[in-house]
């Protein structure tokens, strides 16, 4: 896997950031946590069609 430990501290990163400012602006935003889990979603899309792409071409 080309991109194996590089994609998964971007996905780390990413939403150890969102998470903290999660934590920071709760109290201002009512929608923090809506945009927390939107924003899980679209990395875990971005995991599997990464992941399926993989898997296609060690096949």
């Amino acid at each position: 896997m080309k991109l194996y430990p590089l994609l998964p501290i971007i996905f780390i990163a990413a939403y150890t950031f969102v998470g903290i400012s999660i934590a920071l602006d709760y109290e201002k935003n009512d929608y923090a946590a809506l945009t927390g889990l939107g924003v899980l979603a679209f990395f875990m899309v971005l995991y599997f069609i990464f992941y399926r792409n993989i898997k296609k071409e060690t096949l």
